[in-house]
């Protein structure tokens, strides 16, 4: 029978299903409770031991030079000993529970905010706050995980980082999640690994008992409970032949995105976090293009301070090892609601407090996340993003705040980066429309093409009824891409692109055409994207982008491009 899910790390593998235990027994019956106080004493020596066994492995990872296992680890280390847990625990422990139920009710809770939320990269971080709270009952209770022998396929709805950094690359052969996607840690993991992973297999996980043998394909997103001897050694054929390809994919890490005759559009990635950033940087990134800082926020019912905010910035400029990093400001609002910063309720939140308007409203919020983007500066080169900006006044009113703050870190004597460079998103067709103002007062544009097109064609990008209406390659949106493109060059500024339509080797000659100098994309989409740049020249693009602007619909450009460009 075979199993369906989602591909998440590529490759394929077989060996016997390991179910390690799930939140379903969430503590051995011979736990003995204690006091409220005895409770909340256990706690917190719980906590400091996961912290510390989690820093550990850690430590041994990056030696190994698994740097991004170990930037994953160390993230569950920080939210082992995270405030905001413990004390939602705490409250649990004064109400009645014992030490194990009030963490797994304290990690439940902020999970269920975080699976409120529609951003789905952080949605998926539910999984990791689920994942701690398991690893701190294994901490508190004294339970440890027995492994089988031989190759093993770890099983499990989520899999605690901490147990796939602690198992040997040569034991753990592949990941089944029950729920997930690419972006939960136990997937960002093995993919970091090079070990297959299938993740949304949800409750077909039950078919596969603790010691049966399988076969996963993490291409296909696909699990054979009962594999014969044939199907094993096609799977074999098949690793070989994924081996080449991987080669052929490493390849064009060093390769960069030059039309045949000599053009050069420069590919940075998106992140959010370190692991992302070092991965960006292995797969050939020339920087980062856009790192999201609102990660940072959610889940949670206080705002992160200066302090834990640099550690984050810093460990992201770190990981991009003297390669650019362009910072967004908090971007919320909309469709991203922050608990600890409840906005008024809104007819139409799109078009209302969200991104740098929340920013520019509230100045102690503004001012130290700028501090600690300056301060992180100290460490390697950034840049400062403003999102859905819409006129000028509000760049200058960003420099104003940006000059205080440096001030404040001089006066104090603490090391920060000066004139650091601020950037606009162009997301609003006023932004783009204006882009020749604006230019005079930024650095550099970098396109948000997802919400330049959903204002642009009046098409929530959220709604999968809209879905049709808003497709970036809608002659309108190329028009207002053009416009920005002619006022960053009046202005003398370079202009990217870090929406989806970055990631579509369709878009890249007319974007190319249109004269976009930097990309900003998934690492995963670098190959394809490179492939299609190496493979046309100049006028070529020209040619496509003249004819496109002439189309009356997105589809009829979308079937013109697929006609004349090669897989």
């Amino acid at each position: 029978m075979k199993l369906k899910g989602i591909g998440v790390s590529p490759g394929i593998a077989h060996g016997r299903i390991y179910r390690p235990g799930e939140s379903g027994e969430p503590r051995p019956e011979t736990y003995v409770p204690g006091t409220p106080s005895e409770e909340q004493a256990r706690l917190s020596a719980a906590s400091a031991e996961l912290a510390a066994r989690l820093n550990k492995a850690a430590d041994t990872r990056r030696r190994q030079g698994e740097t991004e296992t170990a930037d994953i680890l160390e993230v569950h280390a920080l939210m082992a000993a995270d405030p905001e847990l413990l004390q939602s625990a705490e409250r649990e422990i004064a109400a009645g529970h014992d030490a194990p139920a009030a963490v797994l009710a304290a990690a439940e809770e902020q999970a269920a905010r975080l699976e409120s939320l529609k951003d789905d990269y952080l949605r998926e971080r539910a999984a990791d706050v689920r994942d701690i709270g398991r690893s701190l009952v294994r901490t508190l209770t004294g339970g440890e995980e027995t492994l089988p022998e031989g190759p093993l396929l770890i099983t499990g709805q989520e899999i605690s980082p901490e147990l796939l950094g602690e198992l040997p690359a040569g034991r753990l052969a592949g990941v089944l999640l029950g729920g997930g996607s690419a972006t939960v840690h136990a997937a960002i993991l093995a993919k970091a690994r090079g070990i297959p992973a299938v993740a949304g297999l949800g409750a077909a996980l039950d078919q596969l008992k603790e010691g049966m043998t399988a076969l996963m394909d993490g291409n296909a997103g696909t699990v054979n409970t009962a594999p014969t001897a044939a199907d094993i050694a096609a799977a074999e054929t098949a690793v070989i032949a994924a081996r080449r390809e991987a080669e052929k994919q490493r390849e064009w890490a060093g390769v960069s995105a030059i039309t045949r005759d000599g053009v050069k559009i420069r590919l940075f990635a998106n992140a959010s976090v370190a692991a992302e950033v070092k991965a960006a940087m292995d797969a050939g990134a020339e920087g980062i293009g856009l790192l999201r800082s609102e990660f940072l926020f959610f889940g949670r019912d206080t705002l992160p301070d200066e302090e834990e905010q640099y550690r984050a910035y810093r460990a992201a400029v770190e990981a991009a090892g003297g390669k650019p990093c362009a910072i967004r400001t908090l971007d919320v609002g909309g469709d991203k609601p922050l608990k600890a910063l409840p906005l008024p309720r809104e007819e139409n939140p799109f078009l209302g407090q969200r991104a740098i308007r929340v920013s520019l409203a509230r100045p102690g919020l503004f001012r130290t996340q700028l501090r600690a983007i300056l301060r992180a500066g100290a460490a390697g080169p950034v840049s400062i993003l403003l999102p859905m900006v819409t006129d000028a006044s509000e760049v200058v009113a960003a420099r104003e705040h940006i000059a205080a703050c440096c001030h404040d870190l001089q006066r104090a004597g603490i090391s920060f980066a000066e004139n650091v460079p601020l950037g606009v998103m162009v997301e609003t067709p006023a932004a783009a429309l204006l882009a020749s103002s604006l230019g005079k007062h930024c650095d550099f544009f970098s396109l948000g093409t997802n919400d330049l097109t959903q204002y642009a064609l009046a098409a929530d990008r959220s709604n999968p009824a809209m879905a049709g209406l808003g497709d970036y390659l809608h002659p309108a949106v190329l028009r207002l891409i053009g416009f920005t493109v002619q006022g960053g060059g009046e202005a003398g500024i370079p202009v990217s692109v870090c929406g989806e339509m970055a990631a579509d080797p369709l878009a890249a000659p007319l974007l190319l055409a249109l004269g976009v100098s930097d990309l900003s994309l998934a690492p995963a989409a670098f190959p394809r994207v490179k492939r299609a740049v190496c493979r046309i020249t100049m006028p070529e693009a020209r040619a496509l982008l003249e004819s496109a602007m002439n189309m009356p619909t997105a589809a009829a450009v979308r079937d013109f491009l697929q006609s004349k460009l090669p897989e």
